[in-house]
């Protein structure tokens, strides 16, 4: 006689009714702290107007980008990517109650694609 086990994941199992409504009510406690951010800088004017460039022209000329980000000190320090941010003349940031703010770029750490940003 042998000895038989089966592993079940997790992701398998439906959430139980708390579980959702903790999920739902952590989300709604820390929307505030979600921002969304506008780069304008080094990049190319073809991504910026949903078109496919052609490779001779990728990377050339000054495009959009767009981030998320969130706040997470009172003193209006922000963490984003690193690989947004980077090249940026411009950033501007739109809290979830959409006042706009522009924002400096503090530090880039391009190792951990990780930036620091403040308004």
């Amino acid at each position: 006689m042998g000895a038989w086990s089966q592993t079940r994941s997790c992701l398998d199992r439906a959430p139980s009714a708390s579980q959702g409504t903790d999920f739902v009510a952590a989300a709604a406690r820390q929307s505030p702290a979600v921002v969304s951010i506008t780069v304008a800088g080094a990049g190319n004017e073809w991504a910026a107007a949903g078109e496919m460039p052609p490779p001779t022209r990728w990377g050339q000329g000054v495009g959009r980008g767009f981030a998320s980000g969130f706040v997470f000190d009172p003193d209006g320090y922000i963490l984003t990517s690193a690989h947004a941010v980077t090249g940026a003349q411009a950033v501007s940031v739109a809290t979830a109650d959409q006042r706009r703010f522009d924002a400096e770029v503090v530090g880039i750490d391009r190792r951990t694609d990780v930036a620091l940003l403040r308004i």
